[in-house]
């Protein structure tokens, strides 16, 4: 399993909105990143926090952190069947850090060209 996280602040003081805005935005955020990042059945992309809160899998915060950086932080996770038992052949290697760099690479070049 290849774990990928990331975040997103937006231009504007998205954390002063009400919450159930926040949410809104943020699922939309979710949808976006699982179209753009995921391009097979075995990745899902999930938020994991907004506005520093943690977020449930129904994104309700669990516990809001003062110290954050991202106003929504996310995680893709994609998942493949390794070579060997320890997934430490050269090919699981090479084939993690594939899945990694093109999960990011898809979402820099999205919010690069506009399509985000």
């Amino acid at each position: 399993t290849v774990k990928t996280p990331g975040g997103i602040s937006m231009s504007d003081d998205f954390c002063s909105r009400p919450r159930s805005d926040q949410i809104v935005v943020s699922s939309a955020v979710a949808a976006t990143i699982q179209d753009t990042a995921c391009s097979t059945p075995n990745c899902h992309a999930e938020i994991t926090s907004v506005c520093g809160a943690k977020v449930g899998r129904r994104l309700l915060p669990t516990r809001r952190l003062l110290d954050q950086s991202w106003q929504i932080e996310y995680l893709v996770t994609e998942t493949f069947i390794c070579e060997d038992a320890t997934c430490s052949s050269p090919n699981d290697v090479a084939t993690v850090a594939a899945i990694a760099h093109s999960i990011s690479t898809k979402v820099i070049e999205s919010i690069g060209n506009g399509s985000f």
